[in-house]
């Protein structure tokens, strides 16, 4: 058995659910939506993004010493991985405990079970896999005994819910489930290893840095892996993009939401067919014309 403490960066940044802009995770979202957003008419910059997602709980360096810091110290904590994306952690864990279950502290604003999935059968469907069902996918898959999700404090003004069917599904899966507010308690048992995700697209870059001091507090004399995109510096200055970058990059997201393979595609032959009936119809208006005034 392997303990992991899993810590995403959203934990400490409050969002309000009425300011979700509904994002996910791609470039878009990660880099050009933060500099738009904090360019928007009424804002000034920064500080509105400051307010709007306030950063809770003291610098990373004192939040970690006072409550993990014995993590390091106890001799078992051998493997450390920073990531943009929660979607990187089951890659990471089968490197190192490939034939171990696994139990997970997730200190998390989201529980990261099943987002988006009706089914919870889908969870066995590698191509669906996200941040926001990784935890699923692993259950679904037998490798987790335990799973502790860890709620800031914040998340009394703005709670989630974990729906009963899906609670049970986890039950069936043979996890045990907790809930809990905060993360001193669990954080206190032997760790394993430690996963840290930035999660860009919920986190704005204002805040890179203090993630950064976090991945240094963890890093130091351990096996660290980090993902290439978690060392992105996020630039700010919107006028520095080329105009036509921002536009394929919301061009190239449009086409996902659009579904140009499916519906969309669809849509558009229908309609090509339709003009193309009322052209020929057009082409043979007069002998049209002619039949009605026959049967009125």
């Amino acid at each position: 058995m392997a303990r992991i403490l899993s810590i995403d960066w959203d934990y400490f940044v409050e969002e309000d659910p009425m300011l979700d802009m509904g994002h996910r995770e791609s470039v878009l979202f990660l880099t050009t939506m933060w500099e738009v957003r904090q360019q928007l008419p009424g804002t000034s910059g920064f500080g509105d993004l400051v307010r709007a997602l306030p950063f809770r709980g003291p610098e990373p360096e004192e939040f970690f010493a006072d409550y993990l810091g014995h993590i390091k110290a106890d001799g078992h904590m051998q493997y450390v991985c920073t990531a943009e994306s929660h979607s990187a952690l089951p890659k990471w864990a089968n490197e190192h405990w490939p034939n171990e279950q696994l139990d997970i502290i997730n200190v998390d604003a989201h529980h990261d079970i099943l987002y988006g999935l009706l089914d919870p059968a889908q969870a066995n469907d590698q191509a669906g896999f996200n941040c926001g069902n990784w935890a699923g996918h692993l259950m679904a898959g037998g490798r987790v005994r335990s799973y502790t999700q860890v709620y800031p404090a914040w998340r009394k003004k703005f709670p989630e819910g974990i729906p009963d069917e899906l609670r049970l599904w986890v039950r069936k899966c043979g996890v045990k489930l907790k809930l809990q507010d905060a993360p001193w308690t669990s954080c206190r048992r032997r760790i394993d290893g430690v996963f840290l995700a930035r999660s860009g697209c919920w986190v704005p870059p204002v805040y890179d840095a203090k993630f950064d001091t976090l991945c240094k507090f963890f890093g130091g004399g351990l096996v660290m892996s980090r993902e290439e995109v978690c060392r992105m510096q996020r630039e700010w200055e919107l006028d520095a993009l080329e105009p036509q970058y921002i536009v394929d990059l919301i061009r190239s997201e449009l086409e996902i939401i659009l579904d140009l393979d499916n519906k969309w595609e669809r849509a558009t032959k229908s309609e090509q067919a339709q003009r193309a009936l009322l052209t020929a119809a057009s082409d043979q208006w007069a002998a049209i014309a002619e039949r009605l005034k026959k049967t009125l």
